[in-house]
């Protein structure tokens, strides 16, 4: 599978919030995708969502071709099986070819130790993105800054976690509303003249 430009450029800035470096996801998602097509000769693409904090993080990887064809059948699964996966997240997998994913979903549901009923077919027939790419780089890295604030005025990065869910909780809103109100109110204090 050819990854464009501005994919791997994504993907890098992936590896680096994930905090990851020797991680090379390019290779990593072209053998996923190289390996699926081989499976499943319909396969179209994936979308893998991984929870970080809380936070969604989307990767959406459509096959080249897939604009003319239309997604038949898809495959999701919990991903919280997998180390370090948080409630929440998934891959979803999309075929052109209807019932091309029932032997996978069995196999790979046997794999991962997932029941049969963990692994959804045809409920995600739309993808999360109409192109390849990342989504929710931005709300991830303003919670990192948020925490990186909270560190700064002496909480340590569990304690800054936390006090952002707290925040969050009482006033509710999202932790990422809630990340961007921290950062703004640090800007605000840092200006000259600010008390």
């Amino acid at each position: 599978m050819d990854i464009s430009g501005s994919l791997a450029a994504e993907l890098k800035t992936l590896t680096d919030a994930l905090g990851r470096p020797s991680t090379d996801l390019t290779d990593s998602v072209r053998k996923l995708a190289d390996g699926l097509r081989f499976a499943v000769p319909s396969w179209l693409g994936l979308t893998l969502t991984l929870v970080l904090n809380g936070l969604p993080l989307a990767l959406t990887v459509l096959d080249d071709g897939m604009t003319p064809r239309r997604i038949a059948t898809s495959a999701a699964m919990p991903l919280t099986p997998v180390h370090g996966a948080e409630h929440g997240s998934s891959i979803v997998f999309y075929a052109g070819t209807s019932g091309a994913f029932v032997d996978f979903a069995a196999d790979a549901a046997y794999a991962l130790g997932l029941e049969l009923d963990d692994v959804a077919l045809d409920q995600h027939l739309t993808p999360a993105s109409r192109t390849s790419g990342v989504t929710g780089l931005a709300d991830i890295a303003g919670l990192n800054q948020a925490i990186g604030i909270l560190v700064d005025h002496g909480h340590t990065p569990d304690e800054a976690q936390a006090e952002l869910r707290r925040l969050a909780r009482h006033a509710r809103t999202s932790l990422s509303a809630t990340a961007q109100l921290v950062i703004h109110s640090a800007s605000q204090h840092s200006r000259p003249g600010a008390l």
